[in-house]
């Protein structure tokens, strides 16, 4: 088919006018899309909670408004709650998503109202007989109320005495454990290792390793439970059966934090024994 000059002119009047109606649709198609996420509000800035709580718990007092989906609260989530600062408070932020898949994020700060920082534990002195084999991991415990025990990850680094923690003498041995929110605590212990043959009796202390709060009370003899040699045991220290106890080391003072170490040597005339309790006032 020969199409004439006015045929062309004609068909290509009407395919400007296609062009610019299909323009005026991509137009009008871009204009209408979604892209403004919902807005996130809180009743307050700060939330108390427990540290046994769930993360549900942290939703509460959250709302989320979209302009296109309305009330989108129920698509909140908790992202990510950030590592404990120094007043163990925590940041929260929080995501909420519309149906057009536009995300908005705000955070708020956490308190937990429970928390306490890690403590470590001693299952048994820091005192060992020099030849004899020892793993300070055995003896040294820490926990807390988020994860419970901390024990695997407790590290410890000399920083005082011989290059060897097991030669003979007192060496200042730091231990460290970071607990899953972050919190680091570190606490410095003297281990002793005394010579073979030294002290032929044992004794145990009902704690070993004792945190007090500041202006706290603290009498040493509270602490002293039993006193053995072989199959011979004393529980009484008020002088009954020639009994001597003599408490040495560090003299504690509850107004004044820190670490303290406090020595005992109990003697019955013929032998003795020594060990040494760890005190540490709590500012």
């Amino acid at each position: 088919m020969v199409l004439s000059k006015g045929r062309i002119i004609a068909l290509m009047a009407c395919c400007a006018v296609c062009v610019v109606a299909f323009q005026g649709y991509l137009f009008f198609s871009r204009s209408t899309q979604d892209h403004t996420g919902p807005e996130i509000t809180f009743d307050s800035q700060q939330i108390r909670v427990s540290v046994k709580d769930s993360e549900g718990a942290l939703l509460s007092g959250v709302t989320a408004w979209d302009d296109k989906d309305g009330d989108v609260t129920s698509l909140v989530v908790v992202e990510e709650i950030s590592d404990l600062a120094a007043d163990h408070t925590a940041k929260v932020t929080y995501a909420a998503f519309d149906a057009a898949g536009n995300v908005t994020k705000a955070q708020r700060e956490v308190v937990y109202s429970d928390y306490r920082s890690p403590k470590f534990r001693l299952s048994q002195p820091l005192v060992f007989q020099s030849g004899t084999s020892f793993d300070l991991f055995q003896c040294v415990h820490a926990e807390d109320v988020l994860d419970g025990s901390l024990d695997s990850r407790i590290k410890a680094t000399l920083v005082a005495g011989n290059t060897a923690v097991s030669a003979e003498g007192v060496h200042k041995v730091e231990f460290r454990v970071t607990n899953s929110m972050g919190e680091t605590v570190n606490l410095t212990m003297p281990v002793e290792v005394y010579p073979a043959g030294q002290y032929q009796g044992v004794i145990s202390l009902r704690e070993n390793l004792v945190y007090l709060g500041a202006g706290s009370t603290f009498e040493p003899m509270d602490y002293l439970q039993k006193y053995q040699v072989g199959e011979t045991a004393y529980t009484y220290f008020d002088g009954t059966y020639g009994i001597r106890v003599t408490i040495g080391g560090d003299q504690v003072d509850t107004s004044v934090p820190g670490v303290y170490s406090v020595s005992y040597t109990v003697s019955d005339g013929e032998n003795t024994g020594y060990t040494r309790l760890i005190v540490v006032v709590e500012a």
